[in-house]
């Protein structure tokens, strides 16, 4: 059992150690924080049903599909890019289902590590590691949400976010659809 929690662990940090940023983002630039938790749990959530579901045969064909969903940062991306109002970078209203299509569109990397790793578990082992993953994306966002409320994090979010953010997430849209068109 250890030995798979140990793996489930490994490869849940070398797939989500990306989200550390975009969460940071988010928790700086998004009113309702439990929302941006909430969204990483549904999409975390989603991208694990999609890798269950994968190892069984049942969504080959979508987690081959997966990188389609790049198109979601790289419009919320351009839409904040062009809000001249002076609207945040990243809309207050992205809330839960915002940061899970966030979360979901830059799973690719986890649907491809976590379906050959379910694939060899048996029922016990597959509940222990979703239990790591659950366990780790909680510590992913309480690490994320400590690094947005440095002093030094919240001026430069709030400084340079009507820039950084959207040149941020259209490049994590590109590289997640360069990713099905390479």
């Amino acid at each position: 059992m250890i030995g798979i929690i140990v793996t489930a662990a490994v490869s849940f940090i070398s797939t989500n150690i990306d989200d550390i940023f975009l969460l940071t983002i988010l928790f700086s630039a998004v009113a309702g924080r439990m929302k941006v938790i909430a969204g990483q749990y549904i999409g975390i959530s989603a991208l694990i049903a999609i890798s269950v579901a994968g190892a069984y045969g049942v969504a080959a064909v979508l987690a081959d599909r997966i990188w389609l969903l790049g198109i979601v940062p790289v419009i919320i991306g351009i839409r904040s890019a062009f809000a001249g109002d002076g609207s945040p970078a990243i809309p207050q209203s992205i809330g839960t289902i915002g940061t899970a299509g966030l979360v979901v569109s830059n799973g690719a990397d986890n649907i491809g590590v976590y379906i050959p790793i379910f694939s060899q578990l048996n029922v016990r082992s597959l509940i222990a590691a979703i239990v790591v993953y659950l366990l780790l994306t909680g510590v992913l966002c309480y690490a994320a949400l400590k690094i947005s409320d440095i002093r030094a994090v919240k001026a430069a979010a709030a400084r340079y976010s009507r820039v950084i953010v959207p040149a941020v997430l259209v490049l994590i849209g590109l590289s997640i659809l360069s990713r099905g068109l390479l």
